[in-house]
């Protein structure tokens, strides 16, 4: 049975009071952001990067690599904390893309043809029959597990198919009876760590996607969920079914946790969570409260294992469009806008100011994001095709806590609370709650 919870900003009841301080320093002396050098190739040209992708224990990114001004493009494998890379340019007009990547640093997409791409510059292509191409979109633990779409070279219609220990086998699809609508493909995107839970699409007459899991059974073969079917409609006007748009977004590498991108006809796209355990779909609308202007359109990009997704603001007309990533943990009634919460990330900061920021991994435990930005030309310079890739560290959004002596007068505006929200006159010994008067907020400590 579906169960909808619709989430749209802090009240001011007690409750969502804790939550909103729950969690947020803006000490953040732990926050760290590593901004990733554009990378050249053996003839000495420069690309920028655009990471897409980022291994569970943060070690490595993968993405597109590209320079616009001589027409050049590639994927590229990072390892963030030696600072090397391996690129691969195009090797022919299809283009390539890196999707996933593992914490071995090998990353899965295609190149031409699908393949595996490590950083220590191995490419493995993916067996496939004669006259069929693919395209890889997620990849498990180990990689003996990779997920994504296979096509014929003689219709292009796509079939969501999964690799196991270098296998291709298809994943089933539902007749038209029993998924509601006519059936012409599918597409696979994410997988768990062990493949038990792959999420993806079914595609309609009109190539439009509807979310779906394919759950492994018993005997290693998988069923079909038909998640789309409690809540999607075509036309969107079917009150227990408003979603005319239902697309997964990410899957969380433990299978419990789906993000999603659903939309309401000539309205918002919304961020949502679902969990696919308990059948619970959570959806944020943008009510003007906190961070997130109200009615604007968020695209979810990402999900960790307890369920925190990380997404992308986008606000104003589509020709002067602004792009913010935010992040919205499992618990909390709205995302918050990432700049905003860690103010100290200034390189983030000013990659919020160009206008265009896309946040797009998350590792499982959810302390790095990574993602890229580019200058809109609102901050100035107008160079829309000059992407920078970073990763975030956000340790210290969660432990990061202030020791401080702060004023006690209360005509200075500030106001002090117990960490469970309780407004108090002066701040007690140890941990404490601060509002400013500019109604930011700090945990501070008082030995």
């Amino acid at each position: 049975m579906k169960n909808f919870t619709f989430c749209g900003g802090f009240s001011m009841c007690r409750s969502m009071f804790v939550a909103a301080f729950a969690g947020i320093s803006l000490a953040a002396s732990a926050q760290t952001m590593q901004v990733l050098n554009s990378i050249t190739d053996a003839d000495g040209t420069t690309y920028s990067l655009m990471s897409q992708a980022i291994s569970p224990n943060h070690k490595y990114v993968a993405g597109r690599a590209m320079n616009y001004e001589e027409m050049k493009y590639g994927v590229f494998v990072y390892d963030v904390e030696a600072g090397n890379y391996y690129f691969q340019g195009d090797v022919d007009m299809m283009g390539s893309d890196l999707r996933a990547v593992t914490d071995a640093g090998i990353a899965v997409g295609y190149n031409g043809s699908p393949e595996t791409l490590s950083i220590d510059g191995t490419s493995t292509p993916l067996s496939l029959p004669e006259g069929y191409m693919a395209r890889p979109q997620g990849v498990g633990a180990d990689a003996n597990v990779i997920v994504g779409s296979y096509y014929s070279e003689m219709d292009f219609i796509s079939h969501a198919c999964v690799w196991r220990d270098g296998e291709l086998e298809q994943l089933p699809e539902p007749g038209a009876e029993e998924a509601g609508i006519e059936v012409t493909g599918s597409e696979a995107y994410y997988t768990s760590a062990d493949g038990s839970v792959i999420a993806g699409t079914l595609l309609d007459v009109y190539g439009m996607g509807v979310f779906v899991l394919w759950n492994q059974q018993a005997d290693g073969t998988y069923v079909c969920d038909l998640v789309y079917k409690d809540y999607f409609s075509s036309d969107g006007s079917d009150a227990e079914r408003p979603y005319n748009y239902f697309m997964p977004a990410g899957l969380s590498q433990n299978g419990k946790y789906a993000a999603l991108k659903v939309g309401i006809p000539e309205l918002e796209q919304r961020m949502a969570r679902y969990d696919t355990e308990t059948g619970e779909l959570e959806v944020y609308v943008a009510d003007g409260s906190g961070d997130i202007p109200e009615s604007a359109s968020i695209e979810s990009s990402g999900i960790s294992d307890n369920g925190t997704v990380i997404g992308n603001c986008f606000t104003g007309m589509v020709q002067m469009q602004t792009i913010n990533p935010c992040i919205w943990k499992n618990g909390e009634d709205a995302p918050q806008l990432i700049s905003k919460m860690c103010p100290d990330l200034t390189d983030f900061v000013a990659f919020d100011d160009m206008g265009g920021n896309f946040i797009l991994g998350i590792t499982p435990d959810g302390r790095y994001l990574t993602g890229y930005a580019y200058d809109t030309g609102k901050g100035g310079s107008g160079l829309v095709f000059d992407y920078t890739s970073y990763v975030v560290d956000l340790e210290g959004l969660a432990t990061g806590i202030k020791s401080a002596v702060t004023s006690t007068a209360d005509g200075d505006g500030i106001e002090y609370y117990t960490i469970d929200g309780v407004r108090v006159n002066t701040p007690a010994k140890g941990l404490n709650i601060v509002r400013k008067a500019d109604g930011s907020t700090v945990k501070v400590v008082i030995k």
